[in-house]
């Protein structure tokens, strides 16, 4: 059975979140809605399913080496898998709604991701296996899967602004949830992305003060660039919770959409600087090494 989970690769999946991207751009061509739907949701139950077995096959093969999940290529798929959930949850739901169309695109995306940094170094080994360590990435993931779908909702949001200005029928082509409906879930998803982005900063200060020796500097770009992406974040969140105002409109929701672009960076700043890689084989130090050796010790 092993054997045949390992047939499967992360292009299953990519193809069926693809096909199903593709299905429901036609229903807004063809305003068949309950066929396409269908489609639609079977395609991505289908990936949701292959990608749940891959990650579980990944996880026994890892777990084998003594490490599970320990590289930017797993972390991507896994916010992919996530992602997928929530937009499938959403279409159940919500089946007469053509959310896929913004957020199909996202598990894609962070799909295509992993497959170009598939070859990236793991994380520190230390970093990897300790609780603390996977706090910290958890907390991360979770917090950029909100700010990725309050990016869906605020695009969503202006599209149908748009569409409800120039006075289109609401049963013409593409049909999306309220304005009223999309304000409030870019709100909540800003919201707990800010809270999740926070503990994951103060779990990261915890796992940087538990190395033995400094992995990552406390004034590393990448170090400094979250710090003013929480920032961010929290201002966008403040400053909707207590300006009234502001939840009426498009102020928050082009903030929201700002954050998400934000964290896209981010994310690419990550990958291209080969921050949380292994470091070096000269770099790595371990916490007996600091101690002399036994025999050196009764010289």
């Amino acid at each position: 059975m092993i054997d045949w989970l390992n047939r499967i690769t992360e292009t299953c999946f990519f193809a069926s979140y693809a096909l199903a991207w593709a299905l429901e751009l036609l229903r807004i061509l063809f305003l068949r809605t309950t066929r396409f739907w269908s489609l639609v949701v079977g395609l991505t139950v289908a990936g949701c399913f292959a990608q749940t077995l891959f990650l579980w096959s990944r996880a026994t093969t890892e777990l084998s080496q003594g490490t599970v999940f320990a590289s930017w290529a797993d972390w991507m798929v896994i916010a992919s898998w996530v992602i997928a959930l929530a937009y499938l949850i959403l279409a159940v739901r919500r089946p007469r709604n053509g959310m896929g169309l913004f957020m199909l695109p996202l598990p894609l995306v962070f799909i295509s991701l992993a497959l170009l940094q598939g070859n990236l170094q793991t994380f520190p080994r230390g970093d990897a296996a300790g609780i603390w360590g996977r706090i910290h990435g958890s907390l991360l993931l979770a917090g950029t899967v909100a700010a990725m779908l309050g990016f869906s909702g605020g695009v969503m949001y202006l599209v149908q602004s748009y569409r409800l200005k120039r006075k289109w029928s609401p049963q013409s082509g593409l049909q999306l949830p309220s304005l009223e409906w999309l304000q409030r879930f870019s709100r909540e998803t800003s919201y707990v992305s800010s809270g999740l982005l926070l503990l994951g900063l103060f779990a990261g200060v915890i796992v940087k003060l538990n190395q033995p020796v400094a992995m990552v500097a406390w004034t590393d770009p990448l170090v400094l660039w979250s710090a003013v992406l929480f920032l961010w974040l929290a201002s966008v969140s403040l400053f909707e919770w207590r300006y009234r105002p502001a939840r009426k409109g498009h102020k928050v929701i082009y903030l929201t959409i700002a954050s998400g672009a934000l964290l896209g960076v981010s994310l690419l700043i990550i990958f291209f600087s080969g921050h949380a890689g292994a470091p070096p084989a000269n770099q790595t130090v371990r916490a007996t090494d600091t101690m002399p050796p036994p025999i050196d010790a009764l010289r």
